[in-house]
């Protein structure tokens, strides 16, 4: 007991701050409902049928399931409590548990570091058990990225003293696994973290490359498939928009150390002053305090390093550096550049376990400065809370801060009171939760699935927006909206009961599909669609033949009797590019006779009928069957995609691109099977890379060059 009392402590913090969900009660936000809940739902069914989940069929015509990395497709966290507690419970138990492993992963870097028990408590609990980690559920990838920093950090330093295959053997599989938990974002600052701590050694720099190489090796399952699709998806030359979108303002600086201190929030959800993607930023005041007097220590050095570029970065629009940061690569590519604050709340963490040694030491030398200093530093800015420019949060917050500074000054010789106190300030600090919703609740069925039976591809746009009017949390009291989103199809809701949709939610709109649904009435034709859930202020276009009331009081369904199958056949065939394909969508009549498409042997149109029948075998083979009365082409009606290979009665055929976005395989005339398979090379060769990768991890685990165990280096005169 004497020697695990920090574990202890960090266990109480864990059942405090997590106590509705050991009743059942979850985090719901935005996302999680969103995306998060359908997507685990079809990733356990995918992996409980012994079938691996690289294509979603149910949104988007179709499309890449484990090349979206934040579906975390190979992770085992996310298959474990997803099998374990079903698709709602399991996430929300996911982030309990990365909460542990990002304190477990900061505990032994901080040892490694030398940091006393109470230290490296100190330096650990204001990053993982934080308000900040512990409401990021929202944001799941992100949240489990980021829980592997510490181990990063351990892994790292670990390297540093001890380059050899082992440590670099280490190291690798530690930022090969970060990967899969699916936010290139988190691991790019992780990266740089290692970077810098191998930097300090010129024997390790060598080794340290080779980790990487191995890292991307064991990453590429997920990386290569992740490339191809952003390359597909995005028009040539475009990128995302919205780069500079959620940026840290200066105000929400002040919020790191003091409770809502940013509250209420400048603008909108979107495109304000304030971000919104973090629901605070909330580490502690006592970690703030001393993470102060952490930058003055020598070896924190590159952990101070990682905090400043992180909150430079975070700060995106409001400071013209940060704008120019942001615009090199590898940074351009992703949006929201208040994610790299993570980073930046991870160091001050790490610095703050650095700042209680030095202040103990200190105040056991009779040196009391460092803690009046403090004490002086938060009574001046509880007293610049009077001035007019400060916010309600910040006036109702600073007085907290003074607190933890006579907290600090009256344990300044004691390391276990002051690990005390950072337990005893995140769980009991004064700050709004996300509510938390019952996961049965979010559970049950819709009730628009009986009166969908039989319908083909659907449209929905019944959106959580739609009902939400601000994103739901503690600031808006409506919490009805994510209980509904199932029943409402809202978002992927309608994936948890196997429905079929145009729509999509999470990674950004394809071009493509954006491009052909412009053309109104034929790509609505084209893609099959003949079932509209709306709600009811929507006006109904003259193409619907009728409007069904639903159980739901705002929402009905329209029936548009004109749509093609989703497996058709055409006699007429003709070659073209893209734009001339989307401009043969303004021709409905003519999109039965005559398909445009990327490659093919023209065929003239015959007028004669096939009827086509298509059977899904699985997400990632569909069978067709079809006497052909003339020569032509079958389309699929599911979007091209590259990586959809064709077989036609058991011969290899070719997969052509129909009307610049669907699939479809030219045919003779008389009977034929047809077979699509999704095989990607992205996916077989970056399989084959991360299996070599893996089986060469695991050899270098018993190689018998000596390495630092994760309790090396502990720190001398345990507090």
């Amino acid at each position: 007991m004497k020697t695990r009392w920090p574990l202890f402590l960090a266990s109480l913090v864990l059942v405090v701050v997590f106590r509705e969900l050991f009743v059942g009660a979850v985090q719901a936000g935005r996302d999680l409902s969103a995306h998060v809940f359908p997507e685990t739902f079809f990733l356990v069914s995918q992996w409980t049928r012994g079938e691996i989940p690289l294509w979603l069929p149910n949104a988007r015509l179709g499309q890449p399931f484990a090349a979206l990395l934040y579906t975390q497709v190979f992770y085992a966290p996310r298959i474990l409590t997803g099998v374990l507690f079903g698709h709602v419970l399991g996430p929300n138990v996911m982030h309990l548990f990365h909460a542990a492993w990002g304190f477990g992963g900061l505990w032994f870097a901080s040892r490694r570091f030398g940091l006393t028990r109470a230290a490296s408590f100190i330096a650990a609990a204001p990053f993982a058990l934080s308000p900040f980690f512990t409401e990021f559920a929202q944001n799941l990838s992100f949240a489990s990225g980021a829980a592997w920093a510490g181990w990063t950090l351990w892994g790292a330093e670990g390297l540093r003293r001890a380059p050899a295959l082992r440590t670099s053997a280490w190291l690798a599989g530690i930022l090969g696994f970060a990967f899969h938990a699916g936010s290139p974002e988190m691991w790019i600052w992780q990266a740089l973290l290692a970077m810098f701590v191998l930097a300090r050694t010129r024997r390790s720099l060598g080794w340290g490359a080779l980790s990487f190489v191995w890292a991307g090796a064991l990453s590429a399952i997920v990386a290569l498939p992740a490339f191809e699709l952003t390359r597909e998806w995005t028009k040539p030359g475009a990128l995302a928009s919205g780069a500079t979108e959620w940026s840290l303002s200066w105000v929400q600086l002040l919020s790191i150390g003091i409770p809502g201190a940013d509250l209420p929030r400048s603008g909108g959800y979107w495109g304000g002053d304030d971000q919104h993607f973090l629901f605070t930023l909330f580490i502690g005041s006592t970690a703030l305090l001393l993470a102060l007097l952490g930058v003055t220590v020598r070896r924190a050095r590159p952990v101070l390093a990682l905090t400043a570029l992180c909150l430079v970065l975070a700060l995106g629009k409001h400071f013209g550096f940060s704008e120019l940061l942001l615009k090199v690569p590898p940074f351009r590519l992703f949006r929201y550049p208040v994610k790299y604050a993570v980073g930046g709340l991870f160091g001050l963490s790490v610095l703050a376990g650095f700042g209680a040694r030095r202040l103990v030491a200190l105040s056991r030398q009779g040196r009391p400065e460092a803690a009046v200093a403090m004490l002086g530093f938060a009574v001046g800015i509880a007293l610049s809370a009077r001035w007019s420019w400060a916010r309600e949060g910040f006036r109702a917050g600073a007085p907290w801060l003074v607190l933890a500074a006579a907290t600090i000054f009256i344990a300044r010789r004691h390391p276990r009171l002051l690990a005390f106190a950072v337990a005893a300030e995140l769980m009991f600090v004064p700050i709004e939760r996300w509510d938390r919703l019952p996961a049965s609740e979010l559970m049950r069925a819709s009730r628009l699935t009986p009166l969908l039976a039989g319908a083909g591809r659907l449209s929905i746009r019944v959106d959580l927006d739609d009902v939400e009017h601000e994103a739901c949390g503690p600031w808006d009291s409506e919490t009805d909206p994510l209980l509904e989103g199932r029943d409402r199809l809202a978002a992927l809701r309608f994936v948890e009961e196997g429905l079929h949709a145009v729509g999509g939610y999470g990674f950004r709109e394809p071009w493509r599909l954006k491009a052909a649904f412009a053309h109104g009435t034929g790509a609505f034709q084209v893609a099959g669609v003949n079932t509209f859930v709306r709600e009811t202020w929507a006006p109904a276009p003259p193409w619907v033949s009728s409007v069904t009331p639903t159980p739901i009081e705002d929402v009905w369904i329209w029936k548009a009797p004109a749509a093609l199958s989703r497996g058709f056949f055409v006699s007429g065939v003709r070659a073209g590019t893209d734009d001339e394909g989307f401009a043969a969508l303004d021709s409905p009549a003519q999109l039965s006779r005559e398909v445009v498409v990327d490659r093919a042997t023209a065929v003239p149109s015959v007028p004669c009928d096939s009827p086509v029948t298509t059977t899904d075998v699985s997400a990632v083979h569909v069978e067709q069957q079809l006497t052909a009365c003339a020569a032509g082409a079958v389309v699929l009606a599911d979007a091209w995609y590259p990586g959809w290979i064709v077989e036609v009665d058991g011969q290899p055929a070719e997969a052509l691109r129909a009307w610049g976005f669907v699939r479809a395989v030219q045919v003779s005339a008389g009977p034929h099977s047809i077979r699509w398979s999704f095989r990607p090379w992205s996916f077989r060769i970056g399989g084959a890379l991360s299996l070599l990768a893996l089986l060469a991890l695991i050899a270098a685990a018993f190689h018998k060059t000596g390495a630092p165990s994760p309790r090396g280096g502990e720190g001398r005169g345990e507090g």
